[in-house]
């Protein structure tokens, strides 16, 4: 009997080991993506910064814009270099919320326990944690139209937030940029839930467009 027990503590020890190495970790992102009447107005598109960019360095403003610029190129737009020659204006915003505190509840385990009777001696532990609402907010206007009328038609507009435990973009950026690519242009009339590997496809696509490929050499989850 105290055989089979060491057999069955062994073999659950070791899919324990295997589930725990092919873990892999995800960042889920939040999108809203709003086209009420499914509209269009051409390819070309120029970008204006909105809030949020004046707050950054120009390096890395550029390397934001190189982002967006990658994924709106995936959806078929083409960029052009003046704004006399767009169809549409991409208003790009960017940021972090206030400081939010609140309770974290984590589980723990008891040192000292065997691994068949871990789940009876687990406690429950509350701390206070502050983390920051870091957000995305892509919009289209229709530049064709405002040229004509002076009027500010919008197309549609994407946004897409992460909380995180600092309030930091410059890491969260490309996550923020590949959850909204599928999303821009399109209507969904309720959030989605986007989660993120950092092999993701998506992902390294944007990444690669702003910094040459060196998407696969990152080493840290998102914070």
């Amino acid at each position: 009997m105290g055989e089979k027990t060491n057999r069955f503590n062994l073999c659950l020890l070791l899919v324990l080991i295997a589930a725990g190495c092919s873990h892999q970790k995800f960042t889920h992102v939040n999108v809203y993506a709003e086209n009420q009447n499914n509209q269009e107005a051409g390819n070309a598109f120029f970008i204006l910064e909105g809030k949020g960019a004046q707050e950054q360095t120009e390096d890395q403003r550029l390397q934001f814009r190189k982002y967006v610029e990658k994924a709106l190129g995936l959806n078929g737009l083409k960029k052009t270099d003046d704004l006399e020659g767009a169809e549409v204006v991409i208003i790009l915003s960017y940021g972090s919320g206030p400081p939010s505190e609140h309770d974290l509840l984590t589980t723990e385990l008891d040192d000292h326990t065997s691994i068949v009777r871990m789940a009876e001696r687990t406690y429950v532990r509350k701390e206070k944690v502050t983390t920051y609402l870091r957000y995305l907010i892509i919009g289209a206007v229709d530049f064709r139209e405002y040229a004509k009328t002076g009027k500010i038609k919008q197309l549609w507009r994407v946004t897409a937030t992460h909380v995180g435990k600092n309030d930091k973009l410059n890491k969260i950026f490309p996550y923020l940029v590949a959850a909204s690519q599928p999303y821009l242009g399109k209507h969904v009339p309720e959030k989605v839930s986007v989660p993120l590997s950092r092999e993701d496809v998506m992902l390294m696509k944007i990444k690669e467009a702003a910094e040459g490929g060196t998407s696969q050499n990152e080493s840290h989850g998102m914070q």
